[in-house]
This record gives structure tokens, C-alpha cells and sequence, in this order.
């Protein structure tokens, strides 16, 4: 999606499609609910999926999906968009645990590794480009941004 916006080639939109479509046809990506699944086993021919969800999947898809926007304007992948992003607000910046972003998976357990905790760095970084490409969510996706920035050097 990266290289269709800065090359302009519509090869690469057509991969980053394709690539959407394989998801989306797996128990990996839920367009339904939104629900982006980290991991699948080969022994069952990708037929299952983990249950485990992490903040950096989510920001992979949002802003994979924000360069087509950029690039194409379609309206497909807006709404694409507001569907993960949604869900991405909800599971991952929960009200009840104050609206900063939480590694659902590991962080109110206590039990995640070195890795997990940086995930939600991946996520931010790719909200914050989202907000770049796609001016319209800049206000929505800052408001939470900012009061998790507060969180963390609180």
C-alpha cells in the first residue's frame, strides 16, 4: 500500500487488495467485527485462528489502508478505516481501565514479555501516519494520542 502511494504503480494497489482479500477470507481478519487475529496454524490449512489480539496488527491494516485512501480516494478503504479503527479504539483504549492504550492480551494480566509492551508503539506510530494521510480522522485519532501520551508520563 506504501509503495502504490509513493510509487503511483497500481500494481502494488492490486497486491495490497489481494493481500486484503486472503485476510479477509481467513479466520485472520473479521470485517464483520473487526477483529484482526494474530496467528494461525498450517496443520489446519489456516481454517482456525488464534484468539489472541495485538495493537501493532491493527495499525498495520489502518494504515495500509489509509495510503490506498490517499493515493485513490476510494471510498472502500475509508471505510475500512473507520471499522478497524473503531475497534481499534475500543478493545484498545478501554474506558474502564482510563482510556490510554492497553496491550488487551497481556498487560492486565501482567504477563507480557519483552516484545508485547513495544507493540503499542507500532500501533501509535501508525495512527499518528494515518492522521497525516487521512486529515479527516487527524482530531479523532490525536484526542486519544494525547491523552495516552499524558497516560504514559503520568
Amino acid at each position: 500500500a506504501r509503495l502504490a502511494r509513493y510509487t503511483q504503480n497500481q500494481t502494488y494497489v492490486d497486491w495490497a487488495e489481494k493481500t486484503w482479500e486472503w485476510y479477509a477470507g481467513t479466520p485472520l481478519l473479521n470485517t464483520q467485527t473487526w477483529q484482526i487475529n494474530d496467528g494461525s496454524s498450517t496443520q489446519k490449512n489456516c481454517s482456525d485462528a488464534s484468539q489472541l489480539q495485538w495493537t501493532y496488527n491493527y495499525g498495520v491494516f489502518i494504515a495500509g489502508n489509509a495510503y490506498l485512501y490517499n493515493y485513490t480516494g476510494e471510498a472502500k478503504y475509508m471505510d475500512r478505516i473507520e471499522g478497524l479503527l473503531n475497534a481499534t479504539l475500543e478493545r484498545f483504549f478501554p474506558q474502564n481501565m482510563g482510556g490510554v492504550m492497553v496491550e488487551i492480551t497481556c498487560e492486565p494480566l501482567g504477563n507480557c514479555n519483552n516484545d508485547q509492551p513495544a507493540f503499542k508503539a507500532f500501533l501509535t506510530r501508525w495512527l499518528a501516519v494515518t492522521a497525516q494521510l487521512v486529515p479527516e480522522l487527524y482530531e479523532r485519532i490525536f484526542t486519544y494520542l494525547r491523552k495516552d501520551a499524558t497516560g504514559a508520563a503520568g
